[in-house]
């Protein structure tokens, strides 16, 4: 848990810090900063679908598998924090807060939609074993 934490952190300190020194040393580069946020929301939706689409070499074990699926929180926890970020550093910018509004909304819907749709897969799935 603790490994989990300094990679959270250190993709947080990086994506602040980077965003705030281009934004103090270079002032024109806000819209890239906008436009970084708005990648890495995206990939928050993109990366843990198109991660589960992708088969695995071999079957595996039941351990494998929350391995995985924790992996895959992981990803989109580090994505989504780091889109947060840069959302964070163009609104203390002057300019392209509707690209950082976009960044916020999106990082932070995903949320409660990924939880619905796992909540509505497990349902799913124990609707049939009750078959």
């Amino acid at each position: 848990m603790a490994t989990f934490w300094k990679v959270v952190w250190s993709i947080a300190v990086t994506a602040v810090a980077g965003g705030l020194l281009l934004q103090w040393l270079v002032p024109s580069s806000s819209l890239y900063i906008a436009a970084a946020g708005v990648v890495f929301s995206v990939a928050v939706w993109i990366a843990p679908p198109v991660l589960l689409l992708i088969p695995p070499k071999k079957p595996r074990s039941s351990l494998a598998a929350v391995g995985f699926h924790i992996g895959l929180l992981v990803i989109a926890c580090c994505l989504s924090l780091a889109a947060l970020s840069l959302s964070l550093v163009t609104f203390m910018g002057n300019e392209h807060h509707d690209l950082a509004w976009f960044s916020l909304l999106a990082t932070v819907l995903f949320w409660p939609s990924a939880f619905a749709l796992l909540n509505f897969a497990h349902w799913l799935t124990r609707g049939e074993r009750k078959r």
